[in-house]
């Protein structure tokens, strides 16, 4: 019987003409003939290299073994052609055996049906993996001697440099490109300075900058957000050269440059455009900006802190808390091995309700130092202590010189200190119970983190389960609620209470944009029209203070609140006086049956006919015309036509299942009651009602007064 082989052939690069793939081809074609084989199929990788490919990893391989076809042998050119590695090439051959078929080499003889043959191939294989192993450390240090001796080892050059002619001696280095490295600065500066790279793409865009060079690069092609990052994050700006450029985006840190002896990175200063500590400052802003745009906008504007680290997920078994999440532009909190969901807005409210219902009388408490027994030193405390609260509200409201606010601050700490340790007391060991209990104080926390404080410092364990039904109320079954114990509970810092609160009372009378947002329930934006039309009171101080009036906001949210009210309400009476104008002039398909005194078929049939004007509406609003409906019975009550003649006749008589209606009874009853003769039936079409109206109803009351 004449056996059957495959051939395969692989080649890494196409211009090694040596051992090109129809070179290979062809000689297995030949070696097959000679040995009486006759060829069922040939597979290539070409472009595929077997250093870094397993023969399991590649395409045409993976081919052969799946082929339908059977096959006795596989015929290659060389071992190596195969595998340059001896696992790789056991493996190879295991896999081949399990089909019952051998590999059989052209220019090596190997005969892998015995012992001996098989010792060969896998030694074969090991000269093949020292082979390729020797050619990477030639490769390896070729690349190391160039780039230690300052010369291009190859890749695409970084934007804004080129590769020129070596002054001294053979090979190519690199040098700025004076055609484009105006434009590298100009990116770094805008970079330096705070802005964006969506900005900076643009400014590229508006001064017509040329595009970086490649042979991807297609017509149509623009500056984009990873293209300016990419030219950012080049190590060549602070004059480092990259090991292997060739290789993917450069990393944003250090370890894949060229490095001296000590491990400290070779700079040259005549590629370098900046230096290494605003790389770093560069590397530092894109980061933080990468960071922040890998948070959902929604997500921030939608989110709260108030139960971060506060709510347990029960639904699994992973011990951690929920995050915050958003779903459908609402903010809930979703547990990220699960991903169970719970309202956020609805879970606050139901702790709000059982805080203020369980809690609510509960004293608060806050740390004070110890008060001096001296009168003297006590009169001096309270004086340094309200120089102090002056100095700090002057800071705040940035109505005074920072600078000398601050030294003025320090002093006054040192001289309160030295008071203190002279009257042997130590601030920040006392308790003092305030004149607020908890109801209290959640009334007057103006943002989320202060409630966040004051829920830490009362719940013990918040515990969040599965629910078993749907709907839009939260379901109490869910929550496990578990208050701490603690006797003397801490008020949040920046609610009012003692002198050091006071200093944050400003926190209850400005808020932020985004604290304004929250209260209004609108988006930033309509805070800041609102601010831009002076609907909202706004003061001048720095970013990190807030800036907004608290009780414009409040009338700002009440006005916003009564125009919406408002707008309802007249939007309800315009859409009332449409549909009282539409029942004045159009009328329904069931009106204009009752108008008429018919049936709905006969309405139907007129309107088929276009004897009714009938115009395109939704459903719910009338469309008929009242003129063309009451024009229409009028004339059939004058004339006579079969339209009429029909309606009058279901006056007359009634079907079998109109009758059955009538009496209360069902249709087999009534066909019974037909056949004892005691109501009356007419010979007509089945179509047509043969009941009469008149004999029901007298059968009706027949049946009424008959007694049981």
């Amino acid at each position: 019987m004449t056996s059957q082989a495959m051939l395969y052939a692989r080649i890494s690069v196409a211009t090694e003409e040596s051992v090109s793939v129809a070179r290979q081809l062809l000689q297995g074609r030949l070696y097959a003939e000679a040995r009486g084989w006759d060829v069922v199929g040939e597979f290539v990788d070409d472009g595929v290299s077997a250093t870094l490919t397993k023969p399991d990893d590649r395409v045409a391989w993976q081919h052969l073994l799946a082929s339908p076809t059977w096959f006795d042998v596989v015929v290659i050119w060389k071992v190596d052609r195969l595998a340059r590695r001896v696992i790789d090439f056991l493996h190879a051959d295991e896999a081949l055996q399990e089909r019952g078929a051998a590999i059989v080499c052209v220019e090596q003889i190997i005969d892998l049906t015995t012992g001996e043959g098989r010792a060969f191939a896998q030694m074969l294989a090991v000269f093949g993996e020292l082979e390729a192993a020797s050619i990477s450390a030639r490769v390896r240090a070729a690349r190391s001697h160039l780039l230690a001796t300052g010369r291009v080892a190859g890749g695409t050059k970084p934007y804004g440099w080129y590769s020129v002619p070596n002054p001294n001696g053979p090979g190519r280095v690199l040098a700025q490109d004076p055609e484009r490295i105006d434009w590298v600065r100009g990116m770094v500066t805008r970079a330096l300075q705070g802005d964006t790279l969506h900005s900076i793409a643009r400014w590229l865009e508006a001064e017509n900058a040329p595009l970086p060079r490649g042979p991807r690069r297609r017509a149509n092609s623009q500056w984009s957000y990873s293209v300016v990052r990419y030219l950012l994050i080049n190590p060549v700006l602070a004059g480092m050269t990259l090991c292997n450029p060739s290789q993917g985006v450069p990393s944003t840190r250090t370890r894949d440059v060229l490095r001296d002896s000590r491990g400290r990175p070779v700079v040259r200063k005549d590629l370098a455009i900046i230096t290494m500590a605003e790389r770093k400052q560069v590397l530092k802003l894109l980061e933080q900006r990468a960071r922040r745009a890998a948070i959902s906008r929604v997500l921030n504007t939608l989110t709260s802190p108030i139960l971060t680290d506060l709510a347990w997920c029960g639904a699994c078994s992973r011990n951690a808390p929920m995050r915050p999440s958003s779903h459908r532009g609402r903010g809930t909190l979703k547990c990220p091995r699960c991903c169970q969901v719970i309202s956020l807005a609805q879970l606050v409210s139901y702790l709000e309700r059982r805080l203020i219902a369980e809690r609510g009388p509960l004293p608060m408490f806050a740390k004070t130092g110890a008060r001096p027994a001296d009168p003297i030193d006590l009169v001096k405390l309270d004086r340094i202590e309200e120089e102090l609260r002056n100095a700090a509200e002057a800071l705040i409201k940035d109505t005074g010189d920072a600078d000398e606010l601050s030294r003025t601050i320090a002093a006054l700490k040192k001289v309160k200190a030295r008071l203190q340790r002279r009257a042997r007391v130590h601030a920040g060991r006392g308790m003092e119970q305030l004149n607020l209990n908890v109801e209290d104080i959640w009334r007057r926390c103006a943002t989320d983190e202060q409630r966040r404080e004051l829920l830490v410092g009362q719940i013990g364990r918040l515990t969040i389960y599965r629910g078993n039904r749907g709907g839009s109320d939260l379901d109490r079954t869910r929550v496990q609620l578990l208050w701490r114990d603690d006797t003397k509970q801490l008020a949040p810092q920046g609610v009012a209470g003692n002198p050091v609160h006071e200093l944050f009372r400003e926190r209850a009378e400005w808020v932020s944009f985004a604290e304004a947002a929250r209260m209004v329930g609108c988006s930033d934006g309509v805070i800041r029209r609102a601010v831009e039309t002076r609907k909202i009171e706004q003061r001048k101080v720095h970013r990190v203070h807030p800036s907004l009036s608290t009780p414009s906001v409040v009338d700002f949210k009440r006005e916003r609140d009564a125009s919406k009210q408002v707008a309802v309400q007249r939007n309800a009476a315009k859409l009332e006086q449409e549909v009282f104008r539409d029942r004045v002039e159009w009328v329904s398909i069931r009106e204009a049956a009752e108008m008429g005194g018919c049936s709905l078929i006969v309405v139907r049939r007129a309107l088929a006919r276009g004897m009714i004007e009938q115009r395109t509406v939704t459903r719910p609003h009338p469309s008929l015309s009242r003129r063309s409906v009451d024009e229409f019975f009028a004339g059939q009550r004058t004339a006579t036509n079969p339209v009429r003649e029909h309606c009058r006749e279901r006056q007359k008589w009634v079907s079998f299942l109109e009758a059955a209606a009538i009496v209360g009874c069902s249709v087999d009853d009534m066909r019974n009651y037909v056949a004892r003769g005691s109501i009356t039936q007419r010979k007509v079409a089945r179509v047509y009602p043969s009941l009469s109206r008149r004999s029901v109803m007298d059968f009706k009351r027949r049946s009424k007064n008959r007694p049981a």
